[in-house]
């Protein structure tokens, strides 16, 4: 199994801290991706099932970008940029049905493996994929 990266051990630390408030919180995307193709990643994004106020509560003084119903707080932890936003959408596979590439349609949960209803695939290292295949 390749050692996680810093950027998704530092969005995973992240949603934990979500978690523990009661919300879903999954590392989405590229970072993802990018680990299963050995690449390195310097961010990450998170995509959670918190409303913006308590993500704003939680990280004070955070830049925000964009404008309602995408907006993403940008957040420095272990020296990475992670992107924290609400799910687009109900939940998390409809958040991941919405991204621009199938590839991208991955996430890593920091409760371990974890299958998307559907016909998710499930990948190494607590990934998810609602499109992938191995």
């Amino acid at each position: 199994m390749r050692p996680l990266q810093e950027a998704i051990l530092a969005a995973l630390s992240l949603s934990s801290m979500l978690v523990s408030r009661g919300h879903e919180a999954a590392v989405v995307g590229g970072a993802v991706r990018d680990l299963l193709l050995s690449r390195r990643a310097t961010e990450a994004d998170l995509a959670t099932s918190a409303p913006m106020d308590e993500i704003l509560d939680i990280w004070p003084g955070s830049p925000v970008l964009g404008r309602p119903p995408a907006v993403t707080v940008i957040v420095l932890s272990r020296g990475c940029r992670i992107d924290v936003s609400t799910f687009q959408g109900k939940d998390l596979e409809e958040d991941l049905g919405r991204r621009d590439l199938t590839i991208n349609a991955m996430a890593m949960v920091p409760t371990g493996p974890s299958s998307i209803p559907g016909g998710g695939a499930i990948l190494p290292g607590g990934c998810s994929g609602s499109q992938a295949t191995l």
